[in-house]
């Protein structure tokens, strides 16, 4: 028989003596079966939600303990006292069917992710703090991305300051420059987006040329979204400081004169700087203009012709590519590694 004194109990805490048992897989299950039935189930639930615009209103049953657990968001709002923590929560930027997702992602440790939601999905994951979530959303979003939606999950990794996949859509971008820009989500991009595409040093097109047509182009489409009108001044305004990371030091003055200028969008004193820079070489006029000197590396053969480059028709194909193009399945059922 083994006799244990107040000393030496201590003795045995603090020389590691007791130790955590495995909970066996069994018992795992019947814990994790225990949350999945309390997931949107009114029993024993002590806080609601509503969501979004839905028009019905319809309930969603929490219980603060879970959802307090899982995210120290809502650990404040429902121990903070704070008054959400009384009678029901609306969540305005969250719709209903993706909220249900969060959750299900907290109470089963699972979330179905697709196309449609992912986006909404992450911001919510964000907003409420749940960090393996949004590992997944992002997880998701690194393994869909394609040709399709690379300017656009872009603007998410600027967003949400996500260096990896930002790298890895630039990286797309450089090499499928021509199909990129006849997609739907290039003309979409904001202009700090643009203007990362443009401070790119290699390119997928046959020239500095095509470079500027494509921009132009992106800055007609924008100017006709917003009813602005699609004079020079206006698209130079849209282009911005972009306009700075064009290599128009590298064009011919053939292309100045015929395409570039007749544009409007460059001052008249751009123009005649480009041109003497152009034709007199950089000797002596290195502070002459503003516009990037860096060389860049074009990869398509040059003697491709334009009508492969063809900007203008490309929107007849937009509808029919989808966003999210690669996988085979619409969605991606993960399970979480949080249990």
């Amino acid at each position: 028989m083994f006799y244990c004194t107040s000393a030496s109990v201590e003795d045995i805490f603090t020389s590691g003596f007791i130790e955590m048992f495995p909970v066996m897989d069994r018992e795992a299950e019947l814990i994790a079966h225990r949350y999945r039935t309390l997931y949107n189930e009114e029993k024993m639930s002590d806080i609601k939600f509503t969501c979004g615009e839905d028009p019905l209103k319809q309930v969603i049953y929490g219980h603060k303990l879970i959802l307090g657990a899982a995210s120290d968001v809502f650990e404040r709002m429902f121990y903070g006292g704070l008054k959400e923590s009384q009678g029901i929560i609306h969540i305005p930027d969250i719709s209903r069917d993706d909220f249900l997702e969060i959750l299900r992602y907290i109470y089963c440790g699972e979330v179905q992710l697709t196309a449609e939601n992912v986006l909404e999905i992450l911001h919510g994951a964000r907003k409420y703090l749940v960090a393996n979530l949004e590992k997944q959303c992002w997880r998701y979003l690194n393994d869909n991305l394609c040709v399709e939606n690379a300017c656009m999950l872009l603007e998410v990794a600027i967003k949400f300051d996500e260096d990896k996949l930002k790298s890895k859509c630039l990286r797309v971008i450089r090499q499928k420059t021509d199909e990129i820009i006849k997609t739907e989500s290039f003309f979409r991009i904001s202009q700090n987006a643009l203007n990362m595409i443009l401070q790119l040093n290699v390119l997928n097109m046959a020239s500095e040329i095509d470079v500027f047509r494509f921009v132009v182009r992106w800055a007609e489409d924008r100017c006709e979204e917003l009813n602005s009108s699609k004079d020079g001044a206006t698209m130079r305004e849209t282009i911005g400081d972009a306009l700075y990371n064009l290599r128009l030091l590298e064009i011919s003055t053939s292309d100045l004169g015929c395409i570039v200028a007749p544009t409007g969008i460059l001052q008249p004193q751009e123009v005649v700087d480009l041109l003497i820079y152009i034709t007199a070489g950089s000797k002596n006029h290195d502070k002459l203009t503003k516009f990037s000197k860096e060389k860049r590396k074009y990869t398509i053969e040059i003697e491709q012709t334009h009508n492969n480059l063809k900007i203008e028709d490309s929107k007849s194909t937009m509808k029919s590519r989808r966003i999210f193009g690669r996988r085979k399945s619409s969605s991606s059922n993960m399970k979480a590694e949080h249990w």
